[in-house]
């Protein structure tokens, strides 16, 4: 119930801090739509057996595709180098992870204002925590492909490739905590982290519910995009989707670090 009354007394704010944020993130979106559109793309195949990994090329305007039988393809520069200009939106996050979490505090807030005084507080931090984000979602998802692609044919490769699932769900799950902790202590890089890290496997029950509701939302999100092609999706992304994920975020998280870090 509190949780939609902040919804409901905050959506203006929400709105608008949206749009605040959708301003350095359109640039950004549009950098990585012309990083995508480059005609040559590189790929990467995984041999169905232990062999080595095999790359080639192929064009992205180019009619029929090679043909890509056997093992494993995947598109290193569409899923690796399309996303690398959102390395440079972490920082911008600071501004949300403040605001949002005033939100949750039910302090007043000026958005604009607070919002670029958060970024330029803490761009330090969040520059380089997306910088590991982008360097450990590469890594992970080779290794899962990778580890996939072999447990098709030998059985044992499915424990390193649940090891790599289970990785990557609580490094998800420290991602909830580490802006808001970013934004409100002074720590280093490391002891946040490791705080991050503590509270990913401590509240692993409010983590998986929290991934399933954002799994929800980011579903219906999507849903609303092939339903209703840019007539409505495009709108929520400009009005509401960034300030609302935040929102929801910080007010599950939130309570945790005010009980264990603040007032303990």
């Amino acid at each position: 119930m509190r949780f939609f009354k902040l919804l409901d007394r905050n959506f203006s704010k929400l709105v608008k801090l949206n749009l605040v944020f959708f301003l350095p993130a359109f640039v950004i979106f549009v950098c990585c739509a012309a990083v995508f559109l480059f005609d040559t793309h590189w790929v990467m195949r995984f041999p169905d057996n232990a062999g080595s990994v095999q790359f080639s090329t192929w064009r992205l305007f180019s009619y029929p595709r090679p043909s890509q039988d056997g093992g494993v393809w995947l598109d290193v520069w569409g899923g690796f180098m399309t996303y690398l200009p959102l390395v440079a939106l972490a920082p911008f996050t600071a501004g949300l992870a403040f605001v949002t979490r005033k939100f949750v505090q039910e302090e007043y807030v000026f958005i604009w204002s607070d919002f670029w005084q958060a970024v330029k507080d803490n761009w330090k931090m969040f520059l380089l925590n997306g910088t590991v984000c982008y360097l450990f979602y590469v890594g992970m998802t080779i290794s899962i492909f990778y580890y996939y692609n072999l447990s098709r044919s030998h059985f044992l490769y499915h424990v390193p490739l649940w090891i790599c699932v289970m990785l990557a769900l609580l490094f998800l799950f420290a991602q909830f905590y580490l802006p808001v902790m970013f934004v409100t202590f002074d720590l280093t890089f490391g002891k946040a982290y490791r705080n991050a890290f503590i509270f990913a496997i401590v509240g692993l029950g409010r983590n998986l519910l929290l991934a399933a509701v954002l799994a929800i939302a980011l579903f219906l999100f999507y849903i609303s995009f092939l339903t209703f092609n840019f007539v409505i999706f495009l709108p929520l992304c400009v009005l509401f989707l960034f300030s609302f994920l935040s929102f929801l975020v910080n007010f599950m998280v939130y309570p945790i670090i005010d009980r264990y870090l603040i007032k303990k």
